[in-house]
């Protein structure tokens, strides 16, 4: 700024001069004026219009603390004529003579020094902050959401442990007490509550990773169903949530956690649009959507086809026409400030472009309507036979040698018990380097590998790869109570492998173990 106090070392400057800070000014998206030492604005120039929405002009003559506030009561413009540099929140005075909605301004002040003047004269130049303040914020919180997806996997891995303790302890004892019918009543509640239990962290861990899935088949009305079982435990009682599906609902194809976020961003803004009591209502139907059907959307040119229309309904306060026009936009939110990011909705485009689909928003007081098209799936779930599940055969579980491996011993216990009932004969260590001295100094006395994939120091991967260079052909079986990509990966391209997640079924375990022992 040294040259541009220079050029206005005198404010009477000459025409040309003021089209070349007109030019400067614009280019910093900033404000400048030249004051006197009582204060008052002598020229100004710059975005006066944007921040105070008058002619420069119209500053001239009025006293700098008159047309700028500070939010804060810890700045004062009492003694303004300081030198001083800062950045703060202001507000400034409009044509009607009001204060408008603060904003962050880099606030900087020197003394001209112009000899040739009889009063001394201050530069003051104001630049506008706000953005770049909502671009660091939004920062922040990305990075905090990134750490809470890492947190909740870690946690989710923690707890599934304790469920698969909890599960293989309730199995283990319902084979003890078949013939007790209030026992196993009892039992029964056990693992059901075991099993929502694990099914919420996973709909939790899907929601917040930072990764996407992997793009599958997707059912719309189970994705529907697993959105309002996160979003009943968000919203108040006095809001009732209804669902309703279409005869005959087509499938999808995508990234599942994607699309659980985007509905629950919806249903988390329709919650925010009711004062009170109200209503959200999610629906699905198929729709064949051509050119005269819909004339506008918001992510621009349709494709005509087959699609599943998602539609989620509220009777909040509704969205105003000047607010639709910009509601996707970036950084834009018509929440209070602190209240929304302003990424949401724009997110929710994105992801609906990336899925080949679109968004359109209709809006009036009392009802908003978000309704998100998806092509139709063409190896649609309809056409899916329902796979039975294979019945497992006990008997050839008998006598059937593992080596168990997992560093916790809580899960070490209820799984070596669940099994040893099966007359499964188990060997149970905590450690990838125990594992591995154990089956190189026994390694024909293991007919399976059950394996942690995470586990501390040695990992299940790392550990799973030296067991194979003992035995290339020993089978294995990865356990997590995670999503484990490598571990999943394994499970096709490595033979002799499986994978379960915990807490598992009892059924699935066994069944993975009776494949590998009647090769």
């Amino acid at each position: 700024m040294g040259d541009l106090s220079t050029l206005l070392k005198i404010h009477k400057v000459s025409d040309s001069a003021d089209q070349i800070c007109e030019q400067l000014l614009e280019q910093l998206k900033s404000a400048l004026f030249v004051v006197n030492n009582r204060g008052e604005i002598l020229s100004c120039y710059g975005e006066i219009d944007r921040f105070f929405g008058i002619q420069a002009s119209e500053l001239v003559q009025k006293r700098l603390v008159d047309v700028l506030d500070p939010v804060s009561t810890d700045v004062s413009f009492e003694n303004c004529l300081d030198i001083f540099c800062c950045d703060f929140p202001l507000q400034c005075k409009n044509k009607a003579n009001e204060f408008s909605v603060s904003r962050t301004f880099s606030f900087w002040m020197s003394s001209l020094n112009c000899e040739s003047d009889t009063e001394e004269l201050y530069l003051v130049t104001l630049q506008d902050l706000s953005k770049q303040r909502e671009i660091e914020d939004q920062l922040a919180k990305t990075i905090k959401l990134s750490a809470l997806g890492q947190l909740a996997g870690g946690v989710a891995h923690d707890i599934n442990n304790l469920l698969s303790g909890i599960s293989g302890s309730a199995q283990a004892m319902k084979r003890t007490l078949k013939d007790d019918e209030s026992s196993q009543r009892k039992l029964n509640i056990i693992t059901q509550c075991v099993q929502r239990a694990s099914g919420l962290l996973r709909q939790i861990v899907d929601y917040v990773r930072e990764d996407n899935g992997e793009p599958k088949q997707i059912n719309v009305g189970e994705l529907l169903y697993e959105s309002i079982a996160l979003l009943e435990r968000t919203i108040r009682k006095e809001i009732v949530i209804e669902c309703s599906l279409g005869e005959q609902l087509s499938a999808i194809y995508g990234d599942a956690s994607q699309l659980l976020s985007v509905l629950m961003n919806l249903g988390i803004n329709a919650r925010d649009a009711i004062n009170s009591e109200g209503k959200i209502v999610f629906n699905a139907e198929n729709i064949d959507v051509t050119d005269l059907d819909i004339l506008h959307s918001i992510t621009g040119k349709i494709e005509p086809g087959s699609y599943v229309c998602i539609t989620v309904e509220d009777s909040g306060c509704g969205v105003s026409p000047d607010e639709q026009k910009k509601i996707f936009n970036p950084l834009y939110t018509t929440k209070a400030r602190g209240k929304g990011t302003g990424l949401g909705l724009s997110m929710v485009r994105d992801i609906l472009i990336a899925h080949k689909g679109f968004i359109t928003l209709q809006s009036a007081p009392g009802k908003t309507k978000f309704s998100l098209y998806l092509p139709k799936h063409d190896n649609d779930l309809r056409d899916e036979t329902i796979e039975t599940q294979s019945v497992v055969d006990y008997d050839v579980l008998k006598g059937l040698k593992i080596l168990l491996v997992d560093d916790e011993e809580l899960v070490r216990e209820a799984t070596q018990d669940f099994l040893e009932n099966f007359g499964i004969n188990v060997t149970s260590v905590d450690d990838g380097d125990v594992a591995l001295t154990t089956f190189k100094n026994a390694k024909e006395n293991f007919d399976v590998i059950v394996l942690d994939a995470n586990m501390p120091r040695q990992n299940g991967m790392k550990t799973f790869f030296l067991l194979r260079d003992v035995n290339p052909t020993v089978p294995v079986i990865f356990c997590s109570g995670i999503a484990d990509a490598a571990a999943e990966n394994m499970q096709i391209s490595a033979q002799s492998v499986q994978f379960v997640k915990k807490p598992y079924e009892p059924d699935e375990l066994l069944g993975k173990l009776a494949s590998f022992s009647s090769k």
